[in-house]
């Protein structure tokens, strides 16, 4: 299993999920992102995208995928690019549809909001290539967690993704 974390978060945000899953008996990696997770998240997806292969490599058939917020997103891309090497995907809060917290820093204050940020606007092109993960496309079981009290990922329903269990 491989743990993505999310937007300006590092690979401790997930440490506390990561020691339930492995008390479980669950093989858990959680992902390092560049650039504290704010740089591109089709550069994040390359990360994912080595990181899937090592396990691959170590013998895995395939692997799951747990995306946090904006590590949702790299899923995703991933997911649209390789459905084959992924066996279910689950994402946390995730803004597959944008948030319109990064549309709001990307107009009034650009210099605050770098790459992912740019890409996390509800509408952008990035985001539109998400439709190709959708598990009626790939056949990937697709589990979008969200509640509808978040105040980062604006509307909360933005977690919703066609053909998963929202």
């Amino acid at each position: 299993m491989i743990l993505v974390p999310g937007y300006g978060g590092g690979a401790s945000m997930l440490d506390h999920l990561a020691s339930l899953l492995r008390n479980e008996g669950r093989t858990t990696t959680t992902l390092a992102l560049p650039d504290g997770a704010t740089g591109d998240l089709r550069g994040q997806e390359q990360v994912l995208a080595a990181a899937v292969s090592k396990a691959l490599a170590s013998g895995a058939p395939s692997v799951d995928l747990v995306g946090y917020s904006a590590g949702g997103i790299v899923v995703g891309l991933f997911v649209a690019a390789q459905p084959s090497q992924v066996r279910r995907v689950v994402t946390i809060g995730a803004p597959l549809h944008g948030t319109r917290l990064a549309g709001l820093a990307a107009g009034l204050l650009p210099s605050a909001c770098p790459a992912a940020c740019e890409q996390m606007v509800p509408g952008s092109s990035l985001l539109a290539l998400l439709d190709a993960a959708s598990p009626t496309l790939t056949g990937v079981p697709w589990l979008s967690t969200w509640t509808s009290i978040d105040q980062v990922v604006t509307p909360p329903d933005s977690a919703r993704f066609a053909g998963a269990t929202n």
